[in-house]
């Protein structure tokens, strides 16, 4: 990304900057992380984002200028209103690169290039393959793909795994750009303590959307054989409301602490706390929150379609056949009771 220098970028994909909104995923952690670095290199930056998703009207965020778009907020029409409005905008405008984050914000990408413009495509993720889409919505999503592959002039991917992907599926060769994090300090348990009577070591931490591909319920069920830890959730819905009134019915020995989104020191003393932290996801590009649990130098369990990821080095991680609810289970407990408080 140091190549590249004194453009006037225009990105199209986050639902809300700054991160800090209910409904915030990695992309737009991502985003953040990236904005100063190709602010340090010469270039301007303009974060198209969805009207909805603002907690105060904003005109500019770490040196970026922030356009909040209208869109229909619904599971189907909120990319694809947000999508075609930002880039129009884009195009209309004196942007010299329009710069996708995600397959489905780059199905309009072929519009920039009416209008002479680069267009720079970020793939987090395989999105068809997300659950909670029907049909139709994951037959745009494929063909967003196919848009997104012929129309943009640089691909980058947040994992290995994505580069190989598109590598073998359409000989394209993407240039990984993983999220970079400092390791960060620890904090006591300040907040949480008073909040949720949350101590150190006493509790394991999710922290993400609630959809169908992060398979939270093996988390729940497998928590059920250790009544002496609290499981807290901390995140919340994306269009999966379903799936979060399901999670919540599981909650039947009430030592789960859902806590919404968190920001800030709240979040922080969550990571800084917590005995371990699991993520039981079937589907991930780069997860963030193994980025950020490992910053606070805290053990994670992930599954093992992850590992080429990370260095066989590090001691901080451990993988869970991603196939095998039994699998993770014992390696869950196993982790638990060798970690002592």
């Amino acid at each position: 990304m140091n190549n590249i220098s004194n453009e006037t970028i225009a990105i199209i994909g986050p639902k809300g900057i700054p991160k800090n909104f209910p409904g915030t995923s990695g992309i737009e952690a991502y985003i953040e992380n990236q904005i100063p670095q190709l602010i340090q290199t010469g270039n301007r930056v303009i974060c198209y984002t969805r009207r909805w998703a603002s907690v105060k009207p904003i005109t500019t965020h770490l040196g970026a200028t922030i356009i909040p778009v209208f869109t229909i907020n619904t599971t189907v029409l909120d990319t694809i209103t947000y999508s075609l409005f930002a880039t129009i905008h884009a195009s209309c405008s004196n942007t010299t690169v329009v710069w996708y984050h995600g397959i489905g914000p780059a199905f309009f990408s072929f519009i920039p290039k009416l209008f002479h413009k680069k267009v720079y495509t970020t793939i987090h993720s395989l999105d068809w393959h997300r659950k909670k889409w029907g049909g139709i919505a994951r037959l745009f999503l494929r063909l967003s793909e196919k848009i997104t592959v012929f129309f943009s002039d640089n691909i980058f991917v947040v994992s290995t795994r994505l580069q190989d992907y598109y590598k073998t599926a359409y000989h394209k060769n993407a240039k990984v750009i993983k999220y970079a994090l400092l390791p960060q300090k620890s904090v006591p348990p300040d907040i949480i303590r008073r909040k949720y009577h949350l101590t150190k070591n006493s509790y394991v931490l999710y922290l993400g959307r609630f959809v169908p591909e992060k398979r939270i319920e093996w988390l729940i069920g497998s928590m059920q054989q250790h009544p002496n830890l609290t499981l807290v959730l901390s995140g919340g819905g994306s269009h999966s409301e379903s799936y979060v009134r399901h999670l919540t019915a599981l909650n039947r020995n009430k030592n789960i602490i859902f806590t919404g989104y968190v920001f800030g020191k709240e979040k922080a003393e969550l990571f800084s706390n917590c005995r371990l932290f699991v993520l039981p996801s079937t589907l991930e590009g780069y997860p963030i929150s193994v980025a950020e649990a490992l910053a606070y130098g805290k053990r994670c369990l992930i599954g093992d379609f992850l590992a080429s990821e990370y260095s066989s080095a590090n001691k901080l991680i451990f993988y869970f056949n991603r196939d095998s609810y039994e699998n993770f289970s014992k390696i869950l407990t196993s982790l638990l009771r060798k970690i002592s408080r």
